[in-house]
Parts: structure tokens; C-alpha cells; sequence
């Protein structure tokens, strides 16, 4: 495919010049004989997937990448119960939404075992859901708006995969107080 595509931008080229030759001032030599470009491929640089993790690292793993979204949760929710104004409400809705982007994408890297696998993909994609949301409550310009925009992101927390993660890895039931 490569070479077809290398072949094809050489041509490319070779019309393109010849066409851009202002008619009579040059002739293209049709006699030339052709040149045939030879294209070896690199060796693959693939490798296998790493081997999915021990539940007991996963666990470890989980609590890891999950903690800074959960802290960062906490904090916002602190925050609208302690009555702070808006822009301080829209940099905590920020931190959520890092933190949340963050989250995803660690989660998606990471080499789950089998079992675990399907509820990760099941977090990943309400949080993926959620992050809209947050993002709008970053944006909110009254407190009611963000307010409303982070009870939309709540309705995608992952609670159920979350829960299906944590009871696989035996981590136990979640306390948000374990984040305050």
C-alpha cells in the first residue's frame, strides 16, 4: 500500500511539473526511459499486547487513576455546599473535567484482566458521556447553570461499572469520604 501510494505521489509530481510548464517554453522528453521505484518495507514494529494485569496490580491501578476524578468530584461538590461564587465553581467544574479526560484515557490504556475488561469499557463510555457536561459546568456563567450541567454529568457517573470493577478487584464499596 505504501509503495502504491509513493508510486502514485511521483507521478503526481511528474504530471504536475509538466503541467506546469507554460505551453511552448519546454518540452517534456517522452523518450526517456522509465525509472522504476522500488519500495522494501520497514520490518514491523508491532508487538504483542501486554499481558493483562494481576487482579491484585489492577486493583492498585484502578484506585490510582480513579482518585484524582474522585478528588476533584469531592472538591467541586465541597464547594457548591460551601457556597463559593461561580468562577470559583467554574475552576473546580475544570478540574473535573481534566480529571475526568485523564481518567479515560488511562483507563482505556491499561491491560485489564478479562473479567474486568467489559466494565472498564462501560466507564469509559458514561464518562465519556458525562465529559460534555462537565466541560459545559467549566462554562456555566451562573451557578444554577453549572449547577444543572453537573447533575447532567452525574447522570453518567459509571456508578454500576464502577461498582462491577470494584466488587471484581474486591476494593470494596466506594466512600466518597475516602476523597474529602
Amino acid at each position: 500500500m505504501r509503495s502504491l501510494w509513493i508510486v502514485a505521489c511521483v507521478a503526481g509530481l511528474a504530471i504536475g511539473t509538466a503541467c506546469s510548464e507554460s505551453a511552448g517554453s519546454r518540452a517534456v522528453d517522452t523518450s526517456a526511459s522509465s525509472t522504476t521505484l522500488t519500495v522494501e518495507r520497514a520490518p514491523s514494529t508491532t508487538s504483542a499486547p501486554p499481558a493483562p494485569l494481576p487482579n491484585e496490580q489492577a486493583a492498585e491501578r484502578y484506585l490510582a487513576i480513579v482518585e484524582p476524578y474522585d478528588v476533584a468530584l469531592e472538591a467541586l461538590e465541597q464547594a457548591v455546599n460551601g457556597g463559593q461564587p461561580v468562577e470559583a465553581l467554574q475552576t473546580q467544574a475544570a478540574a473535573v473535567a481534566v480529571a475526568n479526560d485523564t481518567h479515560m484515557q488511562e483507563l482505556q490504556a491499561t491491560a485489564w484482566p478479562a473479567d474486568v475488561q467489559p466494565a472498564v469499557d462501560e466507564l469509559v463510555a458514561e464518562s465519556e458521556q458525562a465529559q460534555t457536561y462537565w466541560l459545559q459546568a467549566s462554562q456555566a456563567q451562573t451557578r444554577d447553570a453549572l449547577i444543572a450541567a453537573a447533575v447532567s454529568a452525574g447522570e453518567h457517573d459509571g456508578g454500576v461499572a464502577a461498582d462491577a470493577i470494584r466488587s471484581v478487584l474486591g476494593l470494596g464499596e466506594y466512600n466518597e469520604d475516602d476523597y474529602s
